[in-house]
Parts: C-alpha cells; structure tokens; sequence
C-alpha cells in the first residue's frame, strides 16, 4: 500500500503521548501528518509545525486515513466515533474509554466501513513481555495456577512542567485514576489467562495525593479454570515498582520492569533456567515504535490487530468491574 495510501494521518490530542506519536511517526518516515487539539499551545518537544485544527470536523474534511486518538480518556470513544464515520482506520490510546456506552456504534462502523481498530496497549510490544507470551504458549510452566503483578507510580513525577492534579490521570470527569490509567496491567492478564469469571476489588484513598480518582486499587480475579490473579496499582509509590510473578504447575516466571528482566524457572531446576536481560539495549520508547510499526502494517495489509476493539472492550468491562466492587462507581 505504501506511505502515500494511509495518508493524511491524524493525530487527535498532542498532551504527551499524541508528542510520542507523532515524533515516532517522523522517525519512520510519515510526514503527512495534521493535528486536531483543542489547547491553544505549541507543541512542547517539537520544532516541526503541522497543518492544527480545533474543530475535529475541519480536520476530517483533510479525509485523513487514519486517526490516532490520544485526548483524556473519557473523550477517546467520542472521537473514535466521529474517526470512524469519517472511514478512518483507529489507533486508540489505552485504554478504549472509561465507559462502554458507544462502544456498540463503534463496533457497527469499524465493521462497516472495514477498518483496522487497534488499541495501544504498547506493553504487549515489551521484548520482555514478548518473551514471557512465547513461554507461556509453549507451554515451559504448564498451567497457570497465580498470577501477581504490582505497578506503583509517583503521578506527580510523570509530568513536571505541569500541576499533576490538573491532568486526565488524576481526574473522574477524563476518566482517570490508577485503575483505568495503568489498565496495562489488566491487558496483560486478560491475555494470559481470558476473562476472569469473578472479580473482587478494594480501592486505596489515604495517599497524600490531591486527587479525586481512587489512589490505589487492589483487585482479586478468579478464573474458570481454576487460576487466582491479584494486581495492585497505584498512583503513590516513589520510587516506582513495576514487577509480575506467574507461578504454573511446571515453574515460574518472573518481570521486573525497572530492570528490564525477565525470569524463567523450572520445579526441576533452583536456578532460572533463561534469562532475558536487556537493561543495557532497552529504551522505553521502542515499545511504541514497535507498536506504531505493527499498527501500519496491519492498515497496508488489511490485517486485524491485537489488541483490537473487542479485546478492549473487554479491558474496559473488567475495570468498571473492578471500580463497581471497590465502590467507586455505582453498582
């Protein structure tokens, strides 16, 4: 199909991420690129000027042929939407939305007009991560018996330049907090082990934080087959701790984000058996280049992506669950 065939290409939303894109997006080459931002500001890392508008109808006159959706969180399914009518192929930031109302019109124009719907969930593209899916399928631990992961962050560190009580993540009405912000975490365990059959959860508000999202969550999963998972996030630890444990019949795997390493065990063995190190070549970044790649190749194939629509239909269904249990939404 070529660069030319998936042009112009639109990016809705230029906070950092929609930065990210757009930088990765040049880096590989796209330079037909136009931006839809309601904010009056410059972009803040980039020196390039690109053809802004502040009405999204004004930029989908352009017929762009792909959209990326990165404005807060509760606007993505909206504009996804009106992308969509428009016969845009969808790259949408994670998570689809703090919400499922939309999510059935989306589905009927995605398979309407035949579009490619990608959600960026980019830590599926982890050479860590990778490696853990590749042992998993293979079969190198068995059965899934427990599945641990914790992810703490520090939100007023994510962003200096501005009031961190000001931005989406820390906002209910953008569709922020922890559970829907760090939903990463609820991706990978949806891929792992499927949808959870029950679902129980605590939220944690006792930080220091000036935030009107839950703090911290807590979630118990139980799955058909039998397996238990426990995830833990949170906007409060400093320094920030991302780590994963999956304990099978056969052995165990281990992720620690920070270093960059993956673990495998076998119950025949008490040493690791393989190791993925790749402290001293992993730059965070590679992850959303992989990720855009990925997305692109599949629009020129007229291949379907992982994780697509209905995979983040599933994310966004199990943490509403998780926030109805812990009472932060109504039952």
């Amino acid at each position: 199909m070529g660069l030319s065939a998936i042009a112009p290409i639109l990016i809705c939303g230029l906070g950092s991420i929609g930065e990210r894109h757009l930088r990765n997006l040049l880096n590989l080459g796209h330079k037909d690129i136009i931006v839809y931002r309601q904010r009056h500001l410059p972009p803040r890392t980039l020196e390039h000027e690109f053809p802004t508008f502040n009405k999204l109808s004004e930029a989908l006159a352009c017929k762009p042929a792909l959209a990326i959706i990165c404005n807060p969180t509760a606007l993505h399914l909206g504009t996804a939407i009106e992308c969509a009518r428009a016969g845009c192929h969808l790259l949408i930031e994670k998570p689809l939305g703090d919400t499922l109302e939309g999510v059935v019109e989306l589905e009927r124009l995605v398979t309407t007009h035949d579009l490619r719907c990608m959600v960026a969930y980019m830590g599926r593209f982890h050479p860590c991560i990778r490696k853990i899916m590749a042992w998993l399928d293979s079969g190198r631990i068995g059965d899934i018996v427990h599945y641990r992961a914790l992810w703490g962050d520090y939100l007023p560190d994510w962003h200096p330049y501005e009031d961190y009580r000001q931005g989406y993540a820390a906002r209910r009405d953008l569709g922020g907090g922890p559970t829907h912000t760090l939903s990463h975490e609820l991706d990978l365990v949806y891929a792992m082990l499927g949808m959870p059959t029950t679902v129980s959860a605590l939220a944690n508000r006792c930080s220091s934080l000036a935030i009107d999202t839950e703090h911290g969550m807590d979630i118990l999963l139980g799955f058909e087959h039998g397996a238990t998972a426990n995830l833990h996030l949170d906007f409060f630890q400093k320094p920030p701790s991302r780590r994963m444990e999956i304990n099978g019949t056969r052995g165990k795997i281990t992720f620690d984000y920070q270093a960059a390493r993956a673990e495998l065990y076998s119950h025949d063995e008490s040493a690791a058996v393989e190791v993925l190190d790749i402290a001293h070549a992993f730059d965070r970044n590679d992850q959303f280049t992989a990720e855009l790649e990925y997305f692109l190749h599949c629009v020129e194939q007229g291949a379907e992506p992982r994780p697509n629509l209905a995979d983040g239909k599933q994310v966004v269904a199990l943490a509403l669950n998780a926030l109805r249990q812990a009472g932060e939404l109504p039952a």
